[in-house]
């Protein structure tokens, strides 16, 4: 009997909550096994004698009491640090802690005066690393975070985020490749950037200009002051690997994703709303260029999944006057109540093209609206400036003017001089009659590259001979749909 209620009580010691569990109340004490022995460092004075008295034993070490650094310190992999509420360690001259054995704390502050770069975490120390450990004030919280990247840069220990809103006084800077930032959710965790101007939100970018490999950004939502006046919330400048997903951006004035020589990107679950207010014909609220760094391309790069809802502006700009952007492939895309022109002035398609190669938007809803009295140029696809090849777009609707808007320039504005563009399986509608005569495809006149349809339909008042502005390099099928009325033709390049 006695046997048997000592393995229970055991068992109960051991799997209580798991290493480091506080039992759901995140300002309560992590719970310590019963194996290896378990100290204080008060009974050694302070931290570096107990380091030194344990030598290499394996051993938990618990810090209740706020403790002041010596010396730098290095906490070896024999040594688990368990750090209890209101127990801390606090930086004192120039030292610096390392910590290489196993950590355990609550969400309560631990580190108490260090600098980013002050506390290291080693590859295995602790399963997560939070910025509570550092100190979250409600208005500074960025300061915590960035302190936090720094402690795990080198660890790939992934940094968590709590079900809590976050404050940025300033923008979060990650400067090493390995970083992963998990947050409890898009609907839990909350980043508010509560400050203005052109800092980027969340920026991934070296100090020495080399290349950041295989960040990782989860589970959280990222809005800006309801004025509008961030401009950025999350720019990648030359980096290999970067996956966003589940993410939610709002309120940015100008960009919500900048992407600057930037390969093999994942984005999927990612949603926009209220951003580009502030925009212009050299801004998209997801922009794809290069790094002033480093010249270079997109490319090879995958978005799914993604919704942006009541932005402002061109959407997507894929232009790169340096090299092609090329091999960027968009899947499950939705948008709607959208105003494209900002200013009369604006020169705003929905999707803007110049040096882009091997593009694919497939299966898409899009409603376009626009914003002015005047049109500008606002069309829904442009291609323009240096060559563009390969172009497509599939299995689509694209809902032109669902209200009372200013009318379209056109729907697809086309420069035969800079590379083909294919529309398969792609319905058009003109829902109130606000494309131009000869607006469908505004036709730039001279070059030899082809406008391609397959299959496609265009639901409008408009007659065939009154669709396009040229029709000798236009191919395929496409059919004019109205009131029960449909008519299929084929495309030729010079006349149905």
């Amino acid at each position: 009997m006695f046997i048997g209620a000592t393995l229970i009580l055991a068992l109960l010691i051991t799997c209580g909550g798991g290493s480091g569990s506080t039992g759901g109340d995140p300002n309560a004490n992590p719970i310590i096994s019963s194996s290896p022995p378990t100290i204080d460092v008060s009974d050694y004075g302070n931290l570096s004698t107990a380091i030194e008295a344990i030598g290499a034993a394996q051993t938990t070490l618990v810090i209740s009491t706020p403790q002041i650094l010596t010396e730098n310190t290095t906490i070896p992999p024999n040594i688990g640090l368990v750090i209890q509420n209101g127990g801390t360690i606090t930086k004192n001259s120039l030292y610096t802690l390392a910590l290489n054995g196993p950590f355990e704390a609550g969400l309560y502050q631990v580190f108490v005066g260090f600098s980013p770069g002050d506390v290291s975490f080693g590859p295995g120390s602790a399963k997560e690393v939070f910025p509570e450990w550092w100190g979250i004030d409600g208005t500074t919280d960025d300061v915590a975070i960035n302190a936090a990247i720094t402690a795990l840069s080198s660890s790939r220990i992934p940094l968590r985020l709590s079900a809590r809103t976050y404050t940025l006084a300033s923008g979060i800077n990650i400067t090493k490749g390995g970083v992963k930032i998990i947050g409890a959710g898009r609907n839990a965790t909350i980043l508010y950037a509560g400050y203005t101007g052109s800092t980027p939100a969340i920026q991934l970018k070296s100090v020495d200009g080399s290349r950041l490999d295989y960040n990782h950004l989860e589970g959280f939502f990222l809005r800006a002051r309801p004025d509008n006046l961030t401009d950025i919330a999350i720019e990648s400048d030359y980096t290999v690997g970067l996956i966003l997903r589940d993410v939610f951006i709002s309120a940015f004035g100008k960009t919500a994703l900048n992407l600057l020589t930037t390969w093999e990107a994942t984005a999927d679950n990612f949603r926009v709303i209220q951003c580009g207010r502030n925009g212009d014909s050299t801004t998209g609220v997801i922009n794809f260029g290069s790094s002033a760094a480093r010249v270079g391309q997109c490319t090879q790069s995958n978005f799914s999944n993604i919704i942006m809802g009541s932005n402002y502006g061109t959407h997507f700009r894929i232009k790169n006057s340096k090299y092609g952007n090329s091999a960027l492939h968009f899947s499950n895309v939705t948008i709607e109540n959208n105003q494209l022109n900002n200013a009369p002035t604006d020169n705003n398609p929905l999707i803007d093209f110049d040096n882009a190669y091997n593009i694919s938007f497939n299966n898409f809803a899009i409603t376009i609206n626009t914003k002015n009295t005047s049109s500008a140029d606002s069309f829904f696809v442009k291609n323009g400036g240096h060559f563009c090849g390969g172009l497509f777009f599939s299995n689509g609707t694209v809902a032109i003017n669902g209200t009372t808007y200013a009318p379209l320039a056109g729907v697809i504005n086309f420069s035969t001089n800079h590379g083909d563009m294919d529309f398969s399986n792609v319905l058009f509608q003109d829902l109130n009659d606000k494309v131009p005569s000869k607006g469908f495809a505004v036709v730039t006149t001279g070059g030899t590259s082809r406008l391609k349809f397959n299959e496609c339909v265009f639901n409008t008042a408009l007659s065939f001979a009154n669709l396009f502005q040229q029709t000798y390099c236009v191919e395929g099928t496409i059919a004019i749909e109205r009131l029960g009325s449909y008519t299929r033709y084929v495309l030729t390049g010079t006349s149905p």
